[in-house]
This record gives structure tokens, sequence and C-alpha cells, in this order.
């Protein structure tokens, strides 16, 4: 009867189930690594917008997406009601920093902190470059923004 209950008339060998399961698990495991492995391996392309940046002061590099200069515009704009003039002066000195930024990310002779320096003056003249166009109000929204920005930054 015991025999009859457990289905020994079955022609699978014993533990079939069990060595079934683990190779199913195995196959599983073994896509997952694969595809983290090929999207870690994915290097992000010359033209790609990735900027390498510090977190929480442990050394530990890592990518952030920067938003395009149009992204940016269009935040700006939607933020502090940005005129079309205001709009062309702000793409103009974004663009300006964009270039002057690949330069130096391109410049292998400058060290670390050489082209963290630069690239803080840059977004430094930058952001005067753009409270200049900006009325008072405006000048005031664009400072909380860049608050909250540099906070955000600080605890990543």
């Amino acid at each position: 009867m015991f025999s009859f209950i457990h289905g020994s008339n079955n022609s699978r060998p014993r533990g079939f189930g069990s060595l079934a399961m683990a190779t199913a698990l195995a196959i599983a495991i073994t896509s997952g690594i694969f595809a983290i492995t090929a999207s870690a391996q994915e290097a992000p392309s010359q033209g790609s917008q990735t900027e390498t940046a510090p977190q929480n002061g442990g050394g530990h590099w890592h990518h952030h997406k920067r938003p395009s200069v149009d992204k940016q515009v269009k935040h700006l704009t939607k933020a502090l009601k940005l005129s079309d003039d205001q709009q062309a002066k702000v793409r103009r000195a974004l663009e300006d920093q964009h270039n002057q930024m690949e330069q130096i990310r391109s410049d292998s002779s400058l060290s670390r902190d050489d082209r963290f320096n630069k690239m803080k003056g840059i977004r430094d003249s930058t952001n005067t470059q753009i409270k200049t166009v900006l009325n008072e109000d405006q000048q005031k929204k664009f400072e909380e923004i860049q608050q909250k920005h540099q906070k955000r930054h600080e605890r990543a």
C-alpha cells in the first residue's frame, strides 16, 4: 500500500523533481546574473551625458545622468516662468557651461581635485550669468532651486 501511494509504478528516478527544480533555479539565477552583468558592462557612449560624483565623501564614485540643456531650460522655464528672451539667454549660458565642462572632462592632465574645482567655478559662473537675466522674484526662486539641489547632492 505504501508503494501505491508514493507512485512506485512511476518510471521517474527518485529525486527527479528536486533535480528539475534545482536546474530551473540555476537557470533563473544564471540568467539574472548575465542580465545584471550585461547591464553593468554597458559603458556610456562618448556623447552620453553622465557625470561622476563622489558619494557620501567615501571616495566611491558613481554615474549620474545630467539633464540635457533642453531639459534644464524647460525645467527653469516652468519653475521661473521665463520669457522667450530669458530662455534664450539661459540656454546660451547653459550651452557654454556644457561645452566648458566637456573640455574639462576630456582633459586627462587634471587631477580629480583640479577638475572638481574648475567645474565648480564654471557652475558658479553660469549661475551668476543666469541670475543676471532674472527679475528679483525669479532670482529668489532660482536660489531656492539651487539650495534644494545642493541638499540633495549632500545626502547622496
